[in-house]
C-alpha cells in the first residue's frame, strides 16, 4: 500500500493535516498480476510517536547515500513502546470495496490511471468517513503529495525510479 519514509517526515501529531504520499507502483503491479485491489487506511499511527525533527540536509543524506531515513523518535518512557492516548481510538484500520482489475502484461498509462483514480477516491471517502470516529478532528484534512522521484546506485550506475 502507501507509506514510507516521506509520510515519517510529515507527520505530525499536532498539525490538522495527514500526508499520504502517493505512489501508483502497488497499481501497476496489481495490473500485471490481475489482483484485485483492497483500499484501507488505518487511523491513530500519526499519534504513536514523537519524532525530532532534523534538517532537511540531514535527511537528505541518509536518504541519498545510505538509502534510509534518520529518524530519532520516542515512545512511551523514551523507548518504543507506542503512546496509547486513551481519549482516541488506539489504531484502527478501515477496508474499502475491492476494486476488480484486468490483468494485463502492459497496461496502459491511461488504464492506470483509471484505477488509480478508484484508488484514491475510496481512500478519501474512508478518511472523511470514518475520522471522527477515531479521534481526528472536523478540520483535519487528508493532503495528497506524489513521491518524490528518487535516485539510487545499483552497481555504481544511476538509475530513476
Amino acid at each position: 500500500m502507501q507509506g514510507g519514509s516521506d509520510e515519517i517526515f510529515e507527520t505530525d501529531p499536532n498539525s490538522n493535516k495527514t500526508t499520504l504520499v502517493v505512489r501508483k507502483g502497488f497499481i501497476v503491479l496489481a495490473i500485471q498480476t490481475g489482483a484485485n485491489i483492497v483500499p484501507a487506511f488505518t487511523f491513530g499511527e500519526k499519534w504513536l510517536y514523537h519524532r525530532k525533527a532534523l534538517p532537511p540536509a540531514v535527511q537528505n543524506w541518509f536518504m541519498r547515500r545510505l538509502r534510509m531515513p534518520l529518524i530519532i523518535f520516542w515512545g512511551r518512557y523514551f523507548t518504543w513502546l507506542p503512546y496509547h492516548d486513551t481519549s482516541k481510538a488506539f489504531l484502527t484500520c478501515v477496508f474499502g470495496s475491492p476494486i476488480d482489475v484486468v490483468q494485463q502484461a502492459e497496461p496502459s498509462h491511461e488504464y492506470i490511471e483509471q484505477v488509480w483514480q478508484q484508488y484514491i477516491g475510496q481512500i478519501q471517502g474512508l478518511y472523511e468517513t470514518h475520522k471522527g470516529k477515531y479521534g481526528y478532528p472536523d478540520d483535519e484534512v487528508l493532503v495528497l503529495r506524489e513521491a518524490k522521484a528518487r535516485k539510487h546506485h545499483a552497481h555504481g550506475a544511476k538509475k530513476e525510479q
